[in-house]
């Protein structure tokens, strides 16, 4: 959850020199700190450097997360607009304390809300010796050459067309290591566990893009190489047959994108398929759009989808001899089909219908399986209502697995419902206030269970969670560049404790009290 993505990169353009520093309290003897800094060499050249690190010990034992997020950038555009350039290295190191969930007589204390154990580090965790980590290294580049170049004015919009290359290289390890090997797992080969994994991916893309009233929009094709790795160090050859070391192979794919406007009607589509290749793999999905002034707009988006399944559920080792597989699975099928209608004045409500083939999930006993015919359905309604300086932000969502709710565990009904206030206060308002409760809802269901060792959710069939209100009190402010929040999070575990779970053995955190302040200052 707290990986950066290429396209969680942000790039800059900034007229002076620029600082943002994010702080939040953490839980239990913890915090985290973003902070970026970014400048303009020239109105050409913008450099940015940003960190950000995460160290939270964590209400229960073994919990700790220490993570370290660094992001480099450049963005390069010449004068004429010819030449353009955005590259930027990603370093990351994910550490996780895993304790597996509290052990049935530490749940059963803590249901029972015992107080001999308002300190939750005194309930007992199936571990107190595993470690996760992932550790990542990715190098980014696109650039590009404009053929032909048009600046926006009074009676034209922008128009180009230009080619361009865009590279990827990414590295990346986890492990899973853990000092004594644990009967929760099953068997093992090894007395001391040291699990580990890596995966190598390069990507080499060469594109081009047009800009033009002529097709309405813009419209880009892209032939992409890319050359993958993922496995381990050795060969297993087991009784019940070889495991191999890695999973290897490359793909040359095209794909295109079309972004297109008239008048009221937009589409957006895009497709994309695999021709040459280890494995195959196709896409084609679009969206249209109608819009009535700013009344209100209709969408309507399909998807066709074949891709190849997750790696880690056709290959893995482990020093657990459960924890050995190796399959070929078809790929999986998906088809979509929605419909948005979006009105501020009136309501935002979107519904879909989804259809998958061979969906891959992790059952009961932690191993990989396929499941054909998962119909799921999803309806999703907002509305804010407002009233002078109090507004009311709703939003409900109610969805069904229609066939293969024995796969996929998701609850019926979702609320989110906020009451606030927003005023400038204090004479020559000198700050702004929003401040208000947010109540979350979900019925309950048969929620995943967490896997420590895949770092994965699987089935069970045992304990059910929610049904339950989660009640948070905030209040935020602006301060001429200075953003602050403070923050009461789950305010009914003072009133009714011992019920509030994230997953059937993982409690959800008590009472907190919560700050955190977004600094912005210029040279």
């Amino acid at each position: 959850f707290n990986y950066y993505h290429t396209e969680d990169v942000a790039y800059y353009q900034v007229p002076t020199p620029t600082s943002e520093l994010f702080f939040q309290s953490g839980i239990n003897q913890g915090q985290m700190l973003n902070s970026l800094f970014t400048l303009n060499v020239n109105p050409q050249l913008n450099i940015s450097v940003a960190f950000k690190g995460l160290r939270s010990l964590g209400d229960y034992r073994t919990a700790l997360a220490s993570h370290r997020n660094l992001r480099m950038t450049a963005s390069y555009s010449s004068k004429n607009h010819t030449y353009f350039l955005r590259t930027h290295y990603a370093g990351q190191r994910l550490i996780n304390e895993e304790n597996g969930g509290l052990t049935d007589e530490a749940l059963q204390l803590y249901f029972d809300d015992d107080p001999d154990y308002k300190e939750r580090d005194r309930l007992e965790t199936r571990f107190e010796d595993a470690v996760s980590k992932l550790r990542t290294r990715r190098y980014y580049l696109e650039h590009g050459y404009n053929l032909w170049y048009h600046a926006a004015d009074s009676l034209h919009k922008e128009s180009y067309w230009q080619i361009g290359h865009e590279m990827t290289y990414n590295r990346q390890f986890y492990t899973y290591d853990q000092d004594k090997a644990n009967s929760f797992f099953g068997d093992s080969y090894q007395s001391v566990i040291t699990d580990s994994t890596f995966y190598f991916r390069s990507d080499q893309g060469a594109f081009t893009e047009l800009k033009s009233p002529w097709i309405l929009g813009k419209l880009r094709v892209k032939m992409n190489y890319s050359d993958y790795r993922y496995g381990y160090n050795s060969v297993l050859f087991l009784d019940s047959g070889t495991i191999p070391a890695t999973v290897k192979g490359h793909t040359v794919a095209l794909e295109a994108r079309w972004n297109a406007r008239f008048k009221t009607f937009g589409l957006d589509a895009s497709a994309g398929t695999i021709l040459e290749g280890d494995i195959s793999g196709s896409y084609l999905s679009g969206t249209v759009t109608f819009s009535k002034d700013s009344l209100f707009t209709v969408k309507a988006t399909a998807l066709l989808k074949s891709q190849a399944p997750n790696l880690n559920t056709q290959l893995y080792q482990s020093s657990y001899i459960g924890y050995n597989w190796y399959h070929h699975f078809d790929n999986e099928q998906t088809r979509l089909v929605g419909f948005a209608f979006l009105a501020d004045k009136w309501l935002d409500a979107e519904a879909s219908l989804t259809q998958k083939d061979n969906f891959t999930y992790f059952d009961e006993n932690a191993q990989s399986a396929r499941f054909s015919g998962l119909v799921y359905s999803k309806i999703k309604a907002h509305k804010e209502f407002k009233w002078r300086k109090w507004a009311l932000d709703n939003t409900v969502l109610y969805q069904k697995v229609i066939q293969g709710s024995e796969v996929l565990r998701v609850p019926d009904w979702t609320t989110e419902n906020t009451l606030y206030f927003s005023d400038d206060v204090f004479k020559r308002k000198p700050m702004y206030l929003q401040t208000g409760i947010t109540v979350k809802y979900f019925t309950d269901y048969f929620a995943d269970e967490f896997n420590p060792l895949l770092n994965e959710f699987r089935l069970q069939n045992q304990t059910k969670i929610g049904n339950y209100p989660l009640l948070d009190f905030f209040a935020n402010a602006r301060v001429q560049r200075t953003r602050l929040y403070f923050k009461l999070e789950n305010i009914g575990s003072l009133i009714d404790p011992g019920k509030y779970l994230v997953t059937p053995t993982q409690p959800y955190r008590d009472f907190k009290i919560r700050f955190g302040l977004v600094w912005n200052f210029f040279i």
